[in-house]
């Protein structure tokens, strides 16, 4: 049962990557959506049905059951030391951070301006470091969690904090896909749980969209980052004027 249970919970994955949801499912399979949920929900299929459904989210069985196998012994994270290898060559990191985000040889090969043997290099080495299982003409299967995420004040979230303050931030975000508000206050510690909450949610939106966005092609999607960040703060040049005593004591 739990490994019925796994490859079924594949299998939505699958389709929330297709951008199939329960009711377009339903009119492909000709029955209701209801019908749909519950299929779902008490994971009742039959051999039938299954294979219904995988031929309408392209995919089989077969492959199925590979990418079950696959997220059941992939990486939540990497290594300090592998996050290190992929920041002494921004190449590497580009391609791992592309591949990351659904991207296929082609596509990188096409957008991009890395010489053939350069990107098979990267492809082999992420392949060493288990991010990736590199497979024939090219191809690869990731090999990371739906819950992967980079180390907290690792290498690599260093490394984009660092181009954040270098290139990021030096935007007028007057794009109309473009914003930055920043916002100052005197908030209670109740106030702030309950923002920080938010913006936990908000990151989780975020992850889902580049989740079910993977399926597109590269032309229909850009790299896109968002910073959010809450904390108490004074700015360096109010310091001077800050009575620190009283503050503590109030």
């Amino acid at each position: 049962m739990a490994q019925q249970a796994a490859l079924i919970e594949t299998l939505k994955r699958v389709l929330k990557q297709r951008g199939l949801t329960y009711r377009l499912l339903a009119v492909e399979l000709g029955i209701s959506e209801a019908s749909v949920k519950r299929l779902f929900s008490n994971k009742s299929f039959s051999l039938d049905r299954l294979e219904q459904i995988c031929d309408i989210a392209r995919t089989n069985l077969v492959d199925l059951v590979k990418q079950m196998d696959s997220e059941t012994r992939s990486l939540d994270e990497l290594s300090e030391s592998q996050e290190q290898q992929l920041t002494s060559d921004p190449g590497l990191l580009l391609v791992a951070f592309l591949i990351i985000n659904g991207h296929s040889y082609e596509e990188i090969d096409m957008y991009y301006t890395f010489e053939t043997y350069e990107l098979i290099k990267y492809l082999t080495t992420l392949d060493k470091i288990k991010l990736i299982e590199l497979l024939p003409s090219n191809r690869f299967h990731l090999l990371i969690s739906p819950h992967f995420s980079w180390r907290k004040n690792g290498p690599i979230q260093q490394f984009f904090t660092d181009h954040m303050q270098q290139d990021f931030l030096t935007s007028r975000f007057k794009g109309e896909d473009e914003s930055l508000v920043f916002l100052s206050g005197g908030l209670s510690p109740a106030s702030r749980s309950v923002l920080l909450k938010k913006i936990e949610d908000l990151c989780r939106e975020f992850n889902q969209f580049n989740h079910e966005d993977m399926h597109r092609p590269m032309r229909q999607r850009r790299l896109t980052s968002m910073i959010v960040a809450l904390r108490p703060w004074v700015p360096q040049a109010f310091e001077p004027y800050r009575d620190a005593k009283a503050l503590d004591a109030s």
